[in-house]
């Protein structure tokens, strides 16, 4: 997207008529395009280089909504945000967008189960209540936290963040549990941008690949993480190190920049310098 362009819409939630030409003592007499146009052609020029939205894709568009949050009348879409996360697929290969509760990632496999203290405040209501008071589920249906009556020890279980290749362009083989969607997935917790961003990486790395270069790839990744296990992020020249230590960053300064340049005011300039 071209962060020069923008709504007649977003304009006039945005900034004063004024203020988007520019100029606060700006009239008819002295704005530039007084003296060659009519209020109606200058509607009509102005409405020639708005920006046009592009028809997002579904889950795009579901995570979009999950991750901002606007006032009434501006969709979610149409934020700066919004058009940043959106440009920032579209550079990324445009894989689809998998959101899932934690009951999601543990049909995939893909949740870390860890042990943790437990507060001063659990440890007195253990006393008072007994172990079953304390089974529950945190931040709706993302963290799980459980007493385990054996050990009397505290566990936390989350979902785990992943990318996956569509496996009917690499192995040929139906996708059984996972659903083929034709593209590569990112699959992450609802509207949560840094586990977007993280799996991204690997988008990279994939998405401009043939299938049999994709093919040598996972045979490469699932050879380093079977030999390094989870140390893998932290060993050079890795995928997991690649994708992580290297691009990862690269994509969080390219969103920041897309966010800083759809967020600054518009001029009536910059409507017609592409002209």
């Amino acid at each position: 997207m071209n962060p020069k362009k923008l709504t007649i819409r977003r304009i006039m939630e945005d900034a004063s008529v004024l203020q988007v030409f520019g100029n606060k003592s700006a009239t008819a007499e002295n704005s530039p395009l007084a003296p060659a146009v009519s209020t109606r052609v200058a509607h009509d020029e102005i409405n020639k280089f708005i920006y046009k939205k592009k028809e997002i894709e579904p889950s795009l568009l579901d995570f979009i909504r999950k991750s901002v949050s606007t006032v009434e009348g501006i969709e979610p879409e149409d934020t700066a945000y919004g058009r940043a996360i959106t440009q920032l697929i579209e550079e990324s290969y445009s894989p689809h967008i998998k959101q899932m509760g934690l009951e999601g990632f543990k049909k995939y496999g893909q949740v870390t189960k860890r042990e943790r203290p437990p507060s001063e405040w659990q440890k007195e209501q253990r006393k008072k209540h007994g172990w079953t008071r304390f089974t529950s589920v945190d931040a709706g249906d993302i963290w799980q936290k459980e007493l385990d009556k054996k050990t009397g020890k505290w566990y936390t279980t989350r979902p785990r963040a992943f990318f996956k290749t569509d496996r009917q362009r690499i192995e040929g083989l139906k996708d059984g549990l996972w659903e083929s969607t034709g593209t590569d997935t990112t699959a992450i917790t609802p509207g949560n941008l840094d586990e977007l961003i993280s799996e991204l990486s690997h988008q990279m790395q994939y998405g401009p690949l043939k299938i049999e270069q994709r093919k040598s790839l996972e045979k490469r990744r699932r050879k380093e993480k079977k030999e390094y296990g989870e140390d893998v992020y932290d060993i050079p020249n890795t995928m997991e190190y690649e994708a992580h230590s290297v691009i990862q960053p690269t994509i969080q300064k390219r969103f920041e920049t897309l966010l800083d340049s759809l967020s600054q005011p518009f001029t009536l300039e910059s409507l017609f310098q592409n002209q």
